[in-house]
């Protein structure tokens, strides 16, 4: 019978392109992920000043999934919110939630 014989070259080689792979994966997503937050406190501040209620609690609110401590973004994003017609309650518990982020942030904000 025949010894068998492992290729340990090409396992190192797909090892380092796996590597690599997973680590190109990881960097575009980070990237991604930070151009959509800085998108969204962009179109979301424009819907803002343009009276786009909808819209801009919806950008406002994708930026601030990962910026948790913007107190500024939070208010515009509670007044966001309840300025949405039709009144629902689920916005009204969404902006106290959103004054309470703000509160828990800065005491001191009234």
């Amino acid at each position: 019978m025949s010894k068998r014989y492992f290729n340990w070259k090409l396992a190192i080689v797909l090892l380092i392109g796996v590597v690599v792979l997973a680590a190109t994966a990881f960097g575009l997503r980070q990237w991604q992920r930070a151009n959509r937050v800085e998108r969204g406190l962009r179109l979301g501040s424009i819907a803002y000043d343009e009276h786009r209620w909808s819209e801009a609690a919806s950008q406002l609110g994708s930026y601030l999934v990962v910026h948790q401590n913007d107190v500024p973004v939070f208010l515009k994003y509670a007044d966001a919110i309840l300025n949405i017609r039709p009144v629902k309650s689920g916005n009204i518990g969404q902006a106290i939630a959103a004054y309470r982020s703000v509160s828990r942030v800065e005491p001191n904000n009234v």
